[in-house]
């Protein structure tokens, strides 16, 4: 089996996604699930810090979106 292919949490056990927060490759047991297609490390989860790069990325989306609209619509 590969080292790179196993989880970067515990070491022993084959990874099955990446931490929506640290990107490291996490196995099922190191991690949970937040929706269909995210999962987060426990140590992310347990600290939060999924919830302040959650926070980020929606206000990145959102002056995207609001960017995408200023173009088509003139100045809002």
């Amino acid at each position: 089996m590969c080292r790179e292919s196993l989880c970067m949490v515990c070491g022993e056990r084959l990874s099955v996604a990446r931490c929506d927060s640290c990107r490291r490759l996490v196995c099922t047991e190191c991690s949970m699930q937040i929706d269909p297609v995210r999962r987060v490390c426990k140590e992310c989860l347990a600290s939060g810090a999924w919830k302040k790069r959650k926070a980020k990325l929606l206000r990145s989306a959102a002056r995207l979106a609001l960017r995408i609209l200023e173009g088509v619509n003139g100045p809002l």
